[in-house]
């Protein structure tokens, strides 16, 4: 009902950015542990991260603008437009490994925890898996996604 009835949609893409940073942040430390660390490009993902995280957070001032001008109507439809779109942009069609029926790079089921929803998904399963080719493809692949969401949230300009 929210969405529904919201003139600029409640997606805050800082927090989002903030979440998967957190996310990675604690699979790092049990890839550490497991000394699968190693093969892991962390300081790239953590600059992919920090360039959605810039990206998000000038969307966020201009979803802000058009909320408090509420004169430009066109404009906060297409910055709503846009934050529909970056969603889909966290999603691959190729799904998760053994699971290709889950597209979202970020969030889905783990395979054992039923439904409940498992951060990094891939990532961490390739950690518990303690496989260290698995950990380093899922995060490419992770931070692929997070490529074309910030490519997705760079096309709406000032």
């Amino acid at each position: 009902m929210r969405l529904a009835d919201a003139d600029a949609l409640p997606f805050d893409y800082t927090d989002y950015a903030t979440q998967i940073r957190d996310f990675f942040t604690e699979a790092l430390k049990l890839a550490k542990q497991r000394k699968l660390d190693s093969s892991l490009d962390s300081q790239s993902f953590l600059d992919t991260v920090d360039a959605f995280t810039k990206e998000a957070a000038r969307i966020e001032g201009l979803r802000r603008k058009a909320v408090a001008e509420k004169a430009n109507s066109a404009r906060l439809r297409s910055i709503n437009d846009l934050l529909i779109q970056v969603e889909r942009e966290f999603t691959d069609e190729r799904g998760l490994r053994g699971r290709r029926w889950y597209k979202h790079q970020i969030y889905a089921p783990g395979i054992y925890t039923g439904y409940a929803a498992q951060p990094l998904t891939d990532f961490r399963q390739a950690i518990d898996d303690r496989n260290s080719t698995n950990a380093k493809e899922s995060l490419e692949r992770i931070a692929e996604a997070i490529k074309r969401a910030t490519d997705k949230l760079k096309t709406v300009r000032d």
